[in-house]
């Protein structure tokens, strides 16, 4: 059986010249399944992302010349739960990129969906 478990990430107010980093963990209610190679069955994918810039907390806006979303799950040794690793970029006008009162922050939202054993929900 298939299963999927959507989970909202945060995005922590970072610098615009740094990659912002954010985990989360996701439970699934039975056994992850394996593949041939002794792999779990287990995938995420990016459903909706919200950044923004903001400057002295407040919300800013100009133009960005890159946006990056970089997705990672590392299923655990109990195969029932796994670590989602969000990692954002945005890269602005060069002179807001160095300028310590401007940052981002938002929120990532992802699915995961992995193939559960028989029997589990």
């Amino acid at each position: 059986m298939i299963a999927f478990q959507p989970q909202k990430i945060q995005i922590s107010p970072t610098r615009l010249d740094e990659s912002a980093t954010a985990t989360a963990g996701v439970d699934f209610a039975g056994k992850i399944r394996l593949n041939d190679k002794s792999r779990p069955i287990i995938d995420v994918a990016l459903r909706s992302f919200h950044l923004e810039i903001t400057q002295n907390g407040r919300s800013e806006d100009f133009e960005i010349g890159l946006e990056e979303i970089t997705l990672s799950i590392e299923p655990n040794l109990y195969q029932r739960d796994a670590e989602v690793t969000v990692r954002a970029q945005l890269s602005p006008r060069m002179d807001a990129r160095r300028d310590a009162s401007f940052a981002y922050r938002g929120w990532v939202e992802v699915l995961v969906m992995a193939e559960l054993e028989d029997g589990h929900r």
